[in-house]
């Protein structure tokens, strides 16, 4: 038989096509196989790293805000955007770093009692309490010029006071009883009237006070006060000369900034013998305390600082004058009552322990009533000049 390469050829292809196609497939197969092996290893791979390479854009986790002290501010810890630890912390976080900013003065605490002020002479202003027995001792002097005309009257005072501080039976968590003695002279020119409608040229205070400026609760407090002295020329003295003086007034504290005033002053003179103490002690921050309060306002201002004494700048006004027993130059009995209103500016230095001040002021409405009957006088305007020192 005679038998071509190309028949031959296609001999073997037809007998060994069978295994071939088996082999085609089965190389398919395992190929397949080991493509999806490889790639659920990489997955897993991605999936459950065994090392975690540093990433340069992360952060980290910051713990929760806290809110700084006295500033309201939160407070977020180290992040790769704060300033360095080198420099000093400010209390505005949209600060530039190193910014030296400083931040607004923290409120006192709720619930702190402002200093009161003083409602009426002779009371005495008491701030805080102290641990020193003997406190507020100290000195004032004041010069209301005579002026011209047959009503001049010219007036100068010295007040000498100190108090003595006790604790609220043994208490120390109330606020302590103050006593306050003190004695004053008053030296007088004028006026020009013949006798009797005369006055002494000196008459004195001298009197003993008692004091308490408890704060109940956050919001409750009270300036409670009673003084009995003798008011007199020192050459005469009955009962007249005998006065009890005081003050009752609650405290109600909206807000750290806001405090209302409500209650009287007792002041026993011929013409007036009670004045309500009413209105709002407004502290809108650290420098400014306006006392918006009748019988005594003041507005003040700290507008320095100087070798630790803080200087308040104020505007004030009140209502002046006092009652004595006396003895004419004929040597009738009499009780004179001396009334003026009082508007001034001054400065006030206030630091650890000394505190001084000094005014010039306006006086009007000026009137001396007798309690005998004799007419009237009403001395003109004047102008006055007060110091006084306090340890």
């Amino acid at each position: 038989m005679r038998v071509s390469v190309r028949n031959l050829v296609q001999l073997v292809v037809l007998r060994r096509a069978p295994g071939l196609c088996h082999a085609l497939v089965r190389s398919a197969m395992a190929t397949a196989i080991l493509v999806c092996i490889s790639q659920f290893a990489v997955a897993q791979r991605v999936q459950f790293p065994t090392t975690s390479p540093a990433n340069p854009f992360s952060t980290p986790a910051t713990p929760p805000s806290t809110f700084a002290p006295n500033t309201g501010v939160p407070s977020l810890g180290t992040t790769p955007y704060s300033a360095p630890p080198s420099l000093a912390p400010t209390w505005d976080p949209y600060a530039l770093p190193g910014s030296t900013a400083t931040p607004p003065p923290a409120l006192p605490a709720y619930g702190t009692q402002p200093a009161q002020p003083q409602l009426g002479y002779p009371f005495q202003d008491w701030t805080a309490p102290q641990t020193r027995l003997f406190q507020n001792i100290g000195a004032r002097y004041t010069w209301i010029n005579r002026g011209g005309g047959n009503d001049a009257f010219g007036v100068q005072d010295l007040d000498l006071t100190t108090s003595l501080a006790f604790p609220f039976f043994g208490n120390p968590n109330m606020a302590p009883i103050l006593f306050t003695p003190g004695f004053s002279f008053h030296f007088f020119q004028g006026p020009n009237r013949p006798v009797p409608a005369d006055i002494p040229p000196t008459v004195y205070d001298a009197y003993g006070q008692l004091s308490w400026k408890p704060q109940f609760n956050e919001r409750l407090g009270a300036d409670l006060a009673i003084s009995l002295g003798v008011y007199s020329d020192f050459s005469y003295t009955d009962h007249t000369s005998l006065r009890i003086l005081g003050r009752g007034v609650g405290t109600w504290t909206f807000s750290p900034q806001l405090q209302g005033v409500l209650g009287v002053v007792y002041l026993d003179r011929l013409n007036i013998k009670i004045l309500p103490a009413l209105g709002f002690i407004w502290k809108p921050h650290d420098d400014a305390r306006f006392e918006l309060l009748f019988p005594q306002p003041k507005l003040a201002q700290r507008v320095a600082n100087w070798n630790n004494y803080d200087i308040w700048g104020y505007l004030g006004a009140e209502y002046g004058g006092g009652q004595w027993s006396i003895a004419h130059a004929n040597g009738a009995h009499d009780v004179i009552n001396y009334n003026d209103f009082r508007l001034y500016i001054g400065l006030e230095g206030t630091g650890p322990r000394l505190r001084a001040h000094a005014e010039i002021g306006y006086v009007f409405n000026r009137d001396i009533l007798y309690l005998s009957g004799q007419p009237q006088v009403s001395p003109d305007d004047s102008i006055m000049i007060r110091t006084g020192l306090t340890y």
